[in-house]
């Protein structure tokens, strides 16, 4: 059997990924991954292919030395921009990484294309949650994403009404479906 796992985040989020590779590996199965550039050379050295997905985070990590006048804050407009290009960047190299996979591992809510894409292509999607924040309930509000300028919830007594706004469903906080948007601009090349 062959499976892509896929993930956009951190190590903490591409360890475990890693892990599952690992042990599919020593069960016979062939593993691919997507992760961010900064994890390439790393999994490659373990002996599996790795396509590169979404920036490299160390370098947008590090401290910076010296003085070093604060960062501009992102405008709404810049913000949406760059959010619709990396789905459809997600669409595109998800694309061309599952072409004969039986079998998709997604995790992180910022891997947006992944369930779109094994649907497309009819292979089994399973979504891999590190922890219960990012799945819908009732109970807890969606987590908060400050730096794209998220608030947090009030307090309600049902949290339902909210999940579907979130990006982690592929929605922008006004409803417009990013992943529609870029899996037209995707199938229109």
């Amino acid at each position: 059997m062959r499976v892509l796992l896929s993930t956009i985040g951190s190590r903490g989020d591409v360890q475990p990924l890693v892990a599952l590779a690992a042990e599919l590996k020593t069960l016979g199965h062939d593993v691919r991954l997507c992760v961010p550039p900064d994890f390439r050379e790393w999994i490659e050295g373990l002996g599996m292919p790795v396509t590169s997905i979404g920036p490299e985070l160390r370098s947008t990590a590090k401290p910076k030395t010296g003085p070093a006048a604060p960062a501009a804050p992102i405008s709404p407009e810049l913000r949406r921009q760059m959010i619709e290009g990396t789905v459809a960047a997600q669409f595109e190299t998800i694309t061309a990484s599952a072409q004969g996979c039986d079998l998709m591992v997604g995790a992180t809510a910022l891997q947006v294309a992944a369930p779109s894409v094994a649907e497309q292509m009819g292979i089994p999607y399973v979504f891999a949650a590190y922890c219960p924040a990012v799945l819908p309930s009732p109970r807890h509000a969606p987590p908060v994403l400050g730096m794209l300028g998220d608030s947090p919830a009030p307090v309600m007594d049902d949290y339902s009404e909210l999940w579907p706004l979130t990006r982690g469903d592929g929605m922008t906080r006004g409803g417009r479906s990013s992943t529609r948007v870029a899996r037209r601009s995707v199938s229109n090349r």
